[in-house]
This record gives C-alpha cells, sequence and structure tokens, in this order.
C-alpha cells in the first residue's frame, strides 16, 4: 500500500506504517496527510483480518520531525460550524482507528511529536522515542487559545492520571527523558541508535510477553473533588484563558465516563470555544 506521503511495509509480520510529507519540512495533519492515513489503517486493518501481521509500528520518514500536529495554514482559514465538526469527527475517526487495531501498536517517535503529532501517538497502544534533542512531546493548544481536539484531553488523563491536567492547561513541551519519566513514552533510546531497529526489537518482545508494559488503573469517580486544587490555580485568575475554564468541564465530564462518551464531551467543548472566540 503507498500514496503520496504515507505507504506501508511488512517484514516478519510487523507493518511500518510510515508517513512523510515530502513537499513540506515537517509533518502536518494537511490532507494528504490525512487521506493517507485513513487509506493506510484501513490496509493494515485487511491485513489484520487476513492474519498477516502481530504488530504495527507508526513512524515518521522524517529523521528530525515525528509529527508537528495540526497544519496551521488550514487550521487558521475560515470555516463554517458545520465544517469544523466535520474536521473534528474526522479525526477522532482517524485516532480511534488506530486505537481499536486489533494488534499491538507502537508509535516510534522522533523530533517533533506536539499537539495532534501527540495525539497520532497517543491513540498507539506503546510509544517509544529517541533521546534527541530535536524530540519534543507535548499538547501545546493551550499556549495559542486552544484545547487538544483529537482524542488528547481524554487519552492522556487515562494513560498517566491527573497529572495531564497541569501539563494540558501550561502546554509544556517535555523531552523524551521526561515523558518517559511520566509514563507518557514507554521506552527512550539514545540518539546513535537505530529508531525503527529498536522499535521492532521492543513491539517483538511485547508480542511474544517478554516485555510487560505495566499500566495504572484510575479512578475517575471523585473527578470532582480531585480537580479542586487544579480549578484552585488555574481558574479565576488575570491569566485564566477560556479554553482553560472551558477543560475543567472537559475532564469533570469527560473523565468518568467511557472514551467514547469523553471525546464526545472534548469536541463539544472545542466548538464551544470556537462560538465564543468568534464573537
Amino acid at each position: 500500500m503507498e500514496n503520496r506521503a504515507v505507504f506501508a511495509t511488512v517484514d516478519a509480520r510487523i507493518a511500518v506504517l510510515t508517513f512523510d510529507d515530502k513537499d513540506a519540512k515537517v509533518n502536518t495533519w494537511n490532507d494528504v496527510i490525512a487521506e493517507g492515513f485513513m487509506d493506510g489503517i484501513e490496509y493494515l486493518r485487511e491485513l489484520i483480518r487476513d492474519g498477516a501481521i502481530d504488530g504495527v509500528i507508526i513512524r515518521s520518514g522524517k529523521e528530525r520531525n515525528f509529527h508537528a500536529g495540526a497544519d496551521l495554514k488550514s487550521a487558521t482559514a475560515s470555516e463554517s460550524r458545520l465544517e469544523m465538526l466535520k474536521r473534528y469527527e474526522f479525526f477522532h475517526a482517524v485516532m480511534t482507528k488506530i486505537a481499536s487495531l486489533k494488534v499491538p501498536t507502537l508509535a516510534a517517535i522522533n523530533g517533533h511529536a506536539l499537539g495532534g503529532g501527540m495525539e497520532l501517538a497517543l491513540a498507539c497502544d506503546y510509544r517509544i522515542a529517541r533521546t534527541s534533542e530535536k524530540t519534543q512531546v507535548g499538547l501545546p493548544e493551550v499556549s495559542i487559545g486552544r484545547f487538544p481536539c483529537y482524542g488528547g484531553t481524554q487519552r492522556l488523563p487515562r494513560l498517566i492520571g491527573l497529572k495531564a491536567v497541569e501539563l494540558i492547561m501550561e502546554s509544556p513541551k517535555l523531552t523524551a527523558q521526561q515523558a518517559f519519566e511520566l509514563g507518557i513514552v514507554d521506552r527512550c533510546i539514545s540518539e546513535e541508535q537505530d529508531l525503527l531497529a529498536e522499535a521492532k526489537a521492543f513491539l517483538k518482545g511485547i508480542m511474544a510477553g517478554a516485555v510487560n508494559v505495566r499500566r495504572k488503573q484510575w479512578d475517575f469517580s471523585n473527578i470532582k473533588a480531585e480537580l479542586k486544587p487544579y480549578i484552585d490555580k488555574y481558574i479565576g485568575k488575570e491569566t485564566t484563558l477560556p479554553a482553560q475554564e472551558l477543560l475543567i468541564n472537559v475532564f469533570e465530564e469527560g473523565l468518568p465516563a467511557s472514551l467514547y462518551d469523553g471525546l464526545e464531551i472534548e469536541k463539544k467543548y472545542r466548538v464551544k470555544l470556537a462560538d465564543m472566540q468568534a464573537q
């Protein structure tokens, strides 16, 4: 399977889905990457149905960039409310299709994995990252007056707990080592190591049961009380942003619900933020 920006190869029952917009310096969620991903995921689903693969690696074809997130040129273009909803629906569908693949999936991160790029990595079961100075991991949307809208508000807290609230509210860009220490990344390798080779070895270990990545199960049933320190820290200040105020609702309503319902709540409040900013 191959298109202009996304192609897949299979070796030793592992599929490697590579994305690379050769007409751009960095990968973003522009039309060619987005459409290529949908085709690529369908191809992977066919391979899984045929019993041809046991695992998937998702990687960038660029040496110093994994995925920089939204295509800001298109994201800042004028669009109707319906067009906005369709865009969020589309990218939620992309992430959900990745997350629902019935084999282990591993994001191999080199360079920036920011915003929608990090949300892509979060949709995978596991993450491996190269500890290069170019590797930055994070959800920086609040710093530009937005908040994550491709699943990040729901998947990151379910992965690392309410520490995710601080990461989303403050928009830091983490090194690979920092992301590893927080549990966002499951393995780090040095800059000198071959990322794809190490990713294949790591995924093979997971598939064989030789590698066990432990995940804590988070209980959000008492979310209102647990969010109070974050409300005190971020809400009602001179520096408080509308995105931060709405994010409290996203966490409070979304995290105790199912992931599917949480994603719908994320989308609802992201559109509400856009409505507020358009007034």
